[in-house]
């Protein structure tokens, strides 16, 4: 009897589920995972006989079901209260931080990307005898290694860095992020990291070419988000809300005078606050990634900047805009012309690329011209 109390009561719960998801209404996009969600399968005859349709309709249930945001969490609860410390490919750190895995596969693929940044290199120096200069910065994983769980295994990049220093330009910034590690140079929930590491690595590149630093307080930082939850929050699946990061760059006040062009279209600033709103505040800088973005800052220094990144440059390029004239930014994802024809065309007296070493394992900067 109790057997079939439990049997029934079960079948109800799940016919609730079932129905509600149905009928429910349904959103495009997770504000929580930060991604688009799946869309009813289209149905034909072909996609039922190759299985393309039940696949489909098991991925539509898993992204629509009812209540989705707390069965995330619950599963992540569950999972913690059972030793296990990560989920989603991101590690909860000791220290309370989020941390994005970094597998021995990622190092394999960040080992070849450091061939065509060393060829390119190569290139920029015999075609206009200019030296290019590469910030490529360690992991999470790697400063904070001694946070992470047992079960949280990540790869020693160690040797990537051996190998990274070998070219001339390269910047290497280990020692000073590990210098620095007790202050927030990383989101707790992002990625990327924060003003604070993207000022030091402005710090370590000024001081690579002759220019002078400007200090923290010269950029009177301020807060634009009081409440900064990042992609590594999305991924992990505890949505609980609790300690949020703050979202904090230079003073507006000071680059006003400084525009972002795109595809022909001039933004009066570099920051972009109606990005705010949305789930991704890290947007705030330059709107997003674009294939090519015209940054003019309004002086009369001599110096145009090229630089070559992914989106940890974009909490670095406000620092940078104290120092060059015009600085064009270009992500490789995006942008299928030739990058050396920039150079005559701005009159380019610099070259940086800014990378975080995850960003090379996902192929970004192998797009870099070697031929």
């Amino acid at each position: 009897m109790r057997n079939k109390i439990f049997v029934s009561i079960f079948a109800l719960f799940l016919a609730i589920i079932s129905i509600g998801t149905l009928v429910a209404p349904k959103k495009d996009f997770s504000d929580n995972e930060n991604r688009i969600l799946a869309t009813f399968p289209e149905v034909n005859v072909k996609a039922i006989v190759d299985g393309k349709f039940t696949a489909g309709i098991s991925d539509y249930f898993t992204d629509h079901i009812l209540f989705r945001d707390g069965w995330e969490t619950l599963k992540t609860i569950t999972e913690k209260l059972m030793g296990k410390h990560n989920s989603g490919s991101i590690f909860a750190a000791k220290n309370g931080m989020l941390i994005q895995e970094f597998s021995d596969k990622d190092l394999e693929k960040s080992m070849k990307v450091l061939e065509s940044i060393s060829l390119f290199d190569t290139m920029m120096k015999d075609k206009f005898n200019m030296d290019v200069k590469i910030i490529i910065s360690p992991t999470a994983t790697q400063i904070y290694k001694e946070e992470l769980h047992k079960d949280c295994y990540t790869a020693d990049s160690s040797e990537f860095f051996i190998k990274a220093n070998e070219i001339d330009g390269f910047i290497d910034l280990n020692a000073v992020l590990n210098a620095h590690k007790d202050e927030n140079i990383f989101y707790r929930t992002d990625h990327h990291w924060s003003h604070l590491g993207a000022y030091y690595a402005y710090v370590e590149y000024c001081n690579n070419i002759g220019l002078t630093a400007k200090s923290l307080d010269d950029f009177k930082i301020e807060c634009v988000a009081e409440e900064f939850f990042g992609t590594t929050y999305s991924r992990y699946g505890l949505f609980d809300g609790k300690n949020p990061d703050k979202l904090e760059t230079v003073s507006y006040d000071l680059l006003k005078h400084t525009t972002a062009t795109v595809k022909g279209e001039t933004h009066t600033s570099i920051f972009y606050p109606e990005k705010l709103e949305s789930k991704d505040k890290y947007l705030y800088f330059l709107g997003g990634n674009n294939g090519k973005t015209e940054v003019n800052t309004g002086l009369n220094t001599g110096r145009n900047l090229l630089l070559f990144k992914d989106s940890y440059a974009n909490a670095v390029l406000p620092y940078l805009c104290f120092h060059f004239d015009n600085i064009i930014v270009i992500d490789m994802r995006y942008y299928p012309q030739s990058v050396f024809d920039l150079v005559e065309e701005y009159s380019i007296t610099d070259t940086l690329l800014v990378y975080n070493i995850n960003s090379l394992s996902e192929s970004q900067a192998a797009l870099l011209p070697i031929e």
